[in-house]
């Protein structure tokens, strides 16, 4: 599959974001560049050489809340993603950690978005880690200290969303797979164990799965992004099928 898979051309024009050196976001960025639009990302000093071509690097930290209000005023965007997390393939992540990146960081984000009026959404994106070992049709309940960030994290967009009218959207993407995937998850090693004929070790296999195409994901994202009407409601990616 190609990067141009579904056009979109009610895409908003100027777009800030943040995890754009990530898996999703790098591919994310790919197709709005490659959709016309003027796209910025917030990316950590020395990381600007990760960024896709065509995307304007802004250096900072979604933890610095000075950095990050400085960012999205200047850039006054009609459409912010945020993306940036810890622990997304890092299972020891602390919880003092996840708090501070994952739920700090969001509140910075939120804060600084009450400064922009020309803001149509903003796309944040949580983990079907909030789910923990539960389907997708009942309550959130985390097993680790990133799902549980998630968690807490979504409990303060929907919060932003009530006293302030921020257009926040909250994305569940399922288990993404595909070109550019992380290489310590489970479809690129158990690939290059197959193809070179090493024996592969895991658990039994008794976990259930929603696996999609990172082509997809990012399909999903924009049509997210200019669907209407859905602020402040909270949105699982997948297909469906385990």
């Amino acid at each position: 599959m190609g990067l141009n898979m579904l056009n979109f051309p009610n895409l908003p024009a100027k777009i800030l974001m943040t995890g754009a050196t990530g898996f999703i976001g790098k591919r994310l960025a790919q197709r709005l560049v490659s959709s016309g639009c003027e796209v910025s990302a917030v990316v950590l000093p020395g990381e600007q050489t990760l960024l896709p071509v065509g995307v304007k690097a802004i250096p900072g930290d979604v933890t610095i809340s000075a950095g990050i209000a400085a960012a999205v005023r200047d850039v006054s965007p009609d459409l912010l993603v945020h993306l940036a997390a810890a622990g997304v393939t890092d299972p020891g992540l602390s919880f003092n950690e996840s708090c501070r990146v994952n739920v700090q960081g969001i509140i910075n984000i939120l804060e600084a978005a009450r400064a922009v009026p020309s803001l149509q959404r903003m796309m944040l994106i949580g983990s079907s880690f909030e789910y923990g070992a539960r389907r997708s049709d009942e309550d959130l309940d985390p097993f680790n200290a990133y799902g549980a960030s998630k968690v807490a994290a979504w409990a303060y967009a929907r919060a932003a969303y009530n006293a302030w009218k921020l257009p926040v959207v909250w994305v569940r993407p399922f288990q993404v797979y595909g070109p550019g995937q992380p290489a310590n998850t489970l479809i690129p090693p158990a690939m290059h164990a197959a193809l070179t004929g090493q024996d592969f070790r895991m658990t039994p296999g008794a976990q259930q799965r929603d696996f999609i195409f990172i082509d997809d994901i990012v399909d999903g994202l924009l049509a997210i992004a200019t669907a209407e009407a859905i602020s402040g409601r909270s949105l699982d990616l997948g297909t469906g099928q385990l």
